[in-house]
């Protein structure tokens, strides 16, 4: 890996919630011993995997959670599958990270140990455990950055979860009710760099308050008003049937920024699936 934050190269890239859904599916059907998702916050990666997990028994474990916690809630759910949620928040905990390793070993019988203070002591020392387990993380920093990283990277299938902005606007119909702020985050996608459900749950918030302003407010936490101004004019200058050149100068003269920014803006459109 490269990048300290890069997933693992073998990583499977995913774009749709379609997809996600089926490997959540999977993995609530003893589908894997170990998988792993990575994908910015707010994509709704957690609910669609509790969701998969329905009414079965199974460990849920938040990156909050203390070395001394988790091994008591991994004993006290010995062979129920885990799903740890900001895995990325543990992994960086020197304390809580021997427990995860342990809980990613390949076998099917993994040896989980306790080397710190006392426990209560109906909790022994070490104990065996069949759980399968599935990891969600925000980014892969915590992993890259820890020199037994690739102990868990290698072990597992991983997915690398990139929907565009209109997969994720399309998902966020499926349940969110308001038409008014649906629409308004929905004429607006190609300012959003990295999309989230968030804006739209956020919009609500601030129409209900009441924010007059709110739609103001949205556009803004999507971007800054410069940046908004610059990727729109990039977008209507994508549509247009000017030269490149001509595009170029249009870019350059209206917002003052150069045309390697022009590009980059371009590129990103495209990337993002907002264009």
């Amino acid at each position: 890996m490269s990048k300290k934050n890069a997933i693992p190269e073998t990583a499977i890239t995913i774009s749709t919630y379609a997809e996600l859904e089926q490997y959540a599916k999977q993995f609530a059907g003893n589908g894997y011993n170990l998988l792993g998702v990575v994908g910015t916050g707010g994509l709704s990666k957690t609910q669609t995997f509790t969701r998969a997990m329905g009414q079965k028994p199974h460990l849920y474990v938040k990156g909050h959670c203390t070395a001394y916690i988790l091994y008591q809630e991994l004993y006290t759910k010995q062979n129920q599958p885990a799903l740890i949620d900001d895995a990325d928040t543990l992994y960086g905990t020197s304390a809580t990270r021997p427990l995860l390793k342990a809980l990613c070993e390949t076998t099917t019988n993994k040896l989980v140990m306790w080397g710190s203070k006392s426990l209560p002591e109906e909790f022994p020392r070490s104990f065996s455990t069949t759980s399968k387990t599935c990891i969600l993380a925000n980014d892969f920093s915590s992993f890259t950055k820890s020199r037994d990283g690739d102990a868990i990277t290698d072990r597992g299938i991983w997915l690398n979860f990139l929907p565009t902005v209109h997969e994720v606007h399309k998902q966020v119909g499926t349940w969110f009710k308001d038409k008014e702020v649906y629409e308004h985050v929905g004429k607006h996608l190609r300012l959003v760099r990295t999309p989230s459900m968030r804006y739209y749950t956020k919009a609500l918030e601030l129409k209900k308050a009441p924010q007059d302003n709110w739609r103001e407010i949205v556009l803004a936490m999507m971007n800054s008003a410069q940046d908004r101004k610059a990727l729109e004019l990039v977008s209507t200058l994508m549509e247009d049937d000017r030269t490149e050149d001509e595009k170029i100068d249009i870019f350059e003269r209206e917002t003052g920024k150069s045309r390697a920014t022009y590009f980059r803006y371009k590129k990103e459109l495209k990337e993002r699936g907002a264009f």
